[in-house]
């Protein structure tokens, strides 16, 4: 018998300021749960059920009595659970009041593990996210587990998931177990800001162009601000954790992100981190050479960390270490390898 499983108990969510909705009047009555479905519910006994209507009832009440006393909000009482099967999975959708909880059941650990990192490169890649709110997504053993809230729920997210916890005792513990938390589209999280992975010297290799067509780029008026990042086989550059040396030329530099994604393949089947760049190659005007080369790295799934950088002068540069394979660079309409000198 399938046992359902749902959310995540201590994974912490990065929070970020918003201004959230006028509070509602208080609601002084008995928080009642309303179960509607348009697919047969399976009732099982307590042991056999981790997540049993009974404990959608206590998830309610613990949900109302925390806004009572926290917020100031009403919490709609009303849950709807649906099933939905699919030749790749099983779907158990929750929705209740402004949140939802999807619990994607998979045929085995691989399939879901590709699920999540699909799930997990879209949230950080795109512009806005998933869906420019805060999610929560988490895989464990063949289970994908993803949480959704309006934004202004995301100021309460770890109280709420604490509550999740505690009621439906849920205590994820598997080998692949992976989440991703928060507002991710922010752009803000930041593994090595101080560049400790790429301090040291490095040599430009073989430097081709990722447009097809000219591309005009903006520099500071005064000479001294100008990016001077023209990228030239053999050029040298020099990182530390407060400067890009190129070709003698001293940039102070600022990290805006850097984070670890885990597939490879899926970094390059979404985007690219320039702005040069279309979101497809379909739809892009990508150099014949530019295509060549992203299509031999497509084929490593290597987890990879990605770093967007900014330095003085209108230049910006991203940077992407595929672990196993090696490190590359963008700025200025060039892609090249970077080599250790």
């Amino acid at each position: 018998m399938y046992k359902i499983v749902i959310l995540i108990p201590f994974f912490v969510f990065s929070l970020i300021g918003c201004d959230s909705p006028s509070p509602s009047p208080i609601d002084n009555g008995t928080s009642k749960i309303r179960v509607e479905s348009d697919t047969t519910i399976d009732i099982r006994n307590e042991e056999q059920n981790q997540f049993a209507l009974e404990r959608w009832q206590s998830y309610t009440d613990s949900l109302s009595s925390y806004f009572r006393n926290r917020v100031g909000r009403k919490m709609d009482s009303t849950w709807r659970i649906d099933t939905l099967n699919t030749e790749d999975y099983t779907l158990y959708d929750y929705r209740g009041s402004a949140m939802r909880i999807e619990v994607y059941e998979f045929d085995s650990k691989i399939t879901a593990t590709h699920f999540f990192n699909d799930l997990k490169t879209v949230e950080y890649i795109r512009p806005f996210g998933l869906n420019k709110r805060p999610n929560h997504i988490l895989v464990d053993s063949n289970t994908v587990y993803w949480h959704h809230m309006e934004h202004s729920f995301g100021h309460w997210m770890n109280d709420l998931n604490n509550i999740f916890a505690e009621v439906f005792e849920f205590r994820p513990n598997s080998s692949n177990l992976d989440s991703v938390s928060g507002f991710n589209y922010c752009k803000c999280k930041n593994e090595d800001k101080e560049l400790n992975r790429l301090n040291g010297d490095w040599i430009v290799e073989k430097p081709i162009k990722i447009n097809a067509e000219p591309h005009q780029y903006q520099s500071g008026t005064n000479e001294s601000s100008k990016c001077h990042f023209d990228a030239q086989d053999g050029m040298e550059i020099s990182i530390t954790t407060d400067s890009i040396i190129i070709d003698g030329l001293v940039h102070h530099h600022q990290v805006i992100s850097s984070f670890r994604l885990p597939d490879n393949s899926l970094y390059w089947k979404y985007t690219f981190p320039t702005d040069t760049l279309a979101n497809s190659y379909e739809n892009s005007n990508l150099s014949d050479e530019f295509i060549r080369q992203t299509k031999k790295l497509r084929l490593d799934t290597s987890s990879l960390m990605h770093y967007q950088i900014d330095l003085k002068g209108w230049c910006a540069m991203s940077i992407i270490d595929i672990r196993g394979v090696g490190i590359y660079c963008f700025s200025r309409g060039m892609f090249h390898k970077m080599k250790r000198k």
